[in-house]
């Protein structure tokens, strides 16, 4: 259940592709935990995982087994038992986390698909490993994803790390656009004292329910 600016970048997309054939990555990641808020203030939410240190495409790594799942429900109830629209949105959490299966992409796509639904993006999802597209560097990766779809402009934030990768004169030469956004958390009435942005998406749904929408939109600044 990822932060707003995900979001954003789904609400804005004609088609989202879930990068599931890329390694998994082998320290503390978002693939794996998103922050919530507590009574104490922000708090991780971890999926355990196994065989993170195999260098394993996302798509191909195995939640653990154990007593997590009833744990992360009985920590969402305690979190935000109390906000607004929680009994609207909890339940369809709590059937996507009954069936979460062995996979933890599959389980993240359920649960982004969920939160998408409710707020009522049209974008078509797709996931890169049933496009047969040739892996390569980064980029170049994206650029052959974006064109296999008919893409013709290709929407990224500013994360440290995209620098790295995204070479806006190679996105020129490919005929793809790169559109640049940065997103500032939009402030909104939570529980459990100050305003603590970056949270989970499911802290904006619990506590705005309908406004969550167009308070997701309102955060994307483009360059």
């Amino acid at each position: 259940m990822p932060w707003a600016g995900y979001f954003y970048k789904i609400l804005m997309a004609d088609i989202f592709i879930f990068f599931d054939t890329v390694q998994f990555p082998r320290g503390k990641s978002y693939c794996s935990r998103v922050k919530i808020k507590a009574p104490e203030g922000a708090k991780w939410l971890t999926v355990p995982v196994s065989g993170k240190g195999k260098m394993l495409q996302i798509k191909d790594v195995q939640m653990s087994g154990g007593a997590w799942t009833k744990k992360h429900l009985g920590t969402l109830k305690a979190c935000y038992g109390k906000t607004p629209y929680f009994n609207e949105i909890f339940p369809g959490i709590e059937n996507i986390y009954a069936s979460a299966g062995q996979y933890i992409a599959d389980f993240n796509i359920q649960l982004i698909s969920y939160m998408a639904n409710i707020l009522e993006a049209r974008t078509k999802f797709i996931h890169a490993s049933n496009l047969q597209v040739q892996a390569g560097d980064t980029g170049g990766y994206i650029i052959n994803l974006v064109k296999s779809v008919g893409g013709s402009i290709y929407i990224s934030g500013q994360g440290a790390g995209t620098g790295r990768y995204l070479v806006e004169q190679n996105f020129k030469k490919a005929g793809v656009k790169l559109e640049l956004f940065n997103y500032v958390y939009p402030r909104y009435q939570q529980l459990w004292g100050d305003f603590v942005p970056g949270l989970s998406v499911a802290d904006i749904l619990f506590n705005t329910g309908p406004q969550a929408r167009d308070l997701i939109l309102s955060g994307g600044i483009k360059e």
